[in-house]
């Protein structure tokens, strides 16, 4: 089992590092810009004022965007159970399917491993990727609010990911189990993409429906 985590995490590699890299990049760009925001908060308030309920549930709470937990919250957070759901459903979808549909499963099943470690290995790789994207994110947002006047420490810049960690884990290991129930891979990636974004819309909405709520 070992080796087939140390194997999939290698060939996971790229994309741990190019998406964590790509959300640090937005976190900082998010992170440097909190001062203009601040500055122009007079301006900001008028423009979100003309804005109706159900557009304010996907800028954040007014009262809470001018401070530096609740400007990250509505500037970065609140976006990022979306992208990271998607690299959950396309990794998630082909974690066993890929092999399957590419006719290189029964190759590596010949091999002296079991299913159950095959299947293990390659959850625990998925789950290892995912960390290390958040790691790279939460590091490259940690050093912007360093060079920023955002008053947060780094276990309270955590907190959030440790949220996003276990929503992305629902998401992949609900592909997963799809992608071992629908014919294809790419069936299983759009039902469980229709239920991420589904479910992002209805918890945002749920901000101002209390039906929805």
């Amino acid at each position: 089992m070992s080796a087939m985590f140390r194997h999939t995490l290698k060939r996971l590699r790229g994309q741990m590092i190019g998406w964590g890299l790509a959300l640090a990049v937005l976190g900082f760009i998010i992170a440097s810009l909190y001062n203009t925001v601040v500055q122009m908060r007079d301006q900001i308030e008028q423009l979100v004022g003309t804005l109706p309920r159900e557009v304010l549930a996907f800028v954040g709470s007014l009262d809470r965007m001018f401070s530096p937990s609740g400007y990250l919250d509505a500037r970065y957070f609140l976006l990022m159970p979306l992208i990271l759901g998607v690299f959950a459903v396309v990794i998630g979808s082909g974690l066993i399917a890929s092999d399957e549909e590419n006719g290189t499963l029964e190759l590596i099943l010949a091999q002296p491993i079991s299913r159950t470690h095959l299947f293990i290995g390659r959850w625990l790789a998925f789950l290892g990727a995912l960390a290390g994207i958040l790691f790279i994110a939460w590091l490259g947002l940690v050093i912007a609010i360093g060079l920023s006047s955002i008053d947060l420490n780094p276990l309270q810049v955590a907190l959030p990911f440790i949220s996003l960690f276990g929503i992305s884990i629902w998401f992949g290991s609900f592909t997963l189990m799809l992608s071992l129930i629908v014919p294809s891979r790419r069936v299983a990636a759009s039902l469980s993409g229709l239920v991420l974004v589904a479910s992002y819309f209805i918890t945002t909405l749920a901000r101002v429906s209390s039906d929805l709520a």
